[in-house]
């Protein structure tokens, strides 16, 4: 299997606002008008986060085994069913994911991301971020990832979604985070990001 199940490389960044220019500037002003106007008809995923210390000295992330993201290294969530809050999805999708319990009392809101693929639009969402310091059980692996603890010094930023680069670091520190981030052709690279933490 490639990417994260396997180990790999990590890295430590610094967060700071940025575009990135790169398409040709008519090409590019065109797919972020595009992917803006998309903004209001994503649905909402949820991404919670384990956390142990506070501030936060660890994260659990999972090595995705399958599906979108197979390889890499996330953060726990995903889709919100019909009927369920916010919340209810994040508890549920963190003890589907990784076998733990968490209560929705636990659940912190740290922040707001939207991902953006203009050449790949049926791959645009949001997301709602949630922290959880407080949870039952000891994550195990599931048919969907295979979960591993990380110090917040060496989070493998090269084996994750580009994105995490920019965000990660501010939710880790305690602080929301609303940023918005543009693939380019790729669908790997973040071509234009605007992060804002509190």
């Amino acid at each position: 299997m490639a990417g994260c199940c396997r180990g790999g490389l990590t890295a430590r960044l610094s967060v700071v606002p940025w575009r990135v220019a790169g398409w040709g500037a008519q090409a590019a002003k065109t797919r972020a008008r595009r992917a803006r106007d998309s903004e209001d008809r994503l649905e909402d995923r949820t991404l919670c986060l384990l956390v142990r210390g506070e501030p936060a000295q660890e994260v659990l992330l999972g090595c995705k085994k399958r599906g979108f993201g197979r390889g890499k290294y996330v953060g726990l969530g995903g889709k919100v069913e019909p009927g369920e809050t916010l919340e209810q999805a994040a508890v549920r999708e963190v003890l589907e994911e990784a076998e733990v319990s968490v209560s929705e009392r636990a659940l912190e809101p740290a922040g707001h991301l939207v991902f953006a693929f203009p050449f790949k639009p049926e791959w645009d969402m949001a997301a709602r971020v949630f922290v959880a310091r407080r949870w039952l059980g000891e994550p195990g692996e599931t048919e969907e990832l295979q979960p591993r603890w990380f110090p917040v010094q060496r989070i493998p930023y090269a084996e994750m979604w580009d994105d995490a680069r920019y965000w990660l670091p501010y939710v880790l520190a305690g602080e929301w985070v609303e940023a918005r981030f543009v693939y380019g052709a790729d669908n790997v690279t973040v071509a234009e990001a605007t992060v804002l933490g509190s």
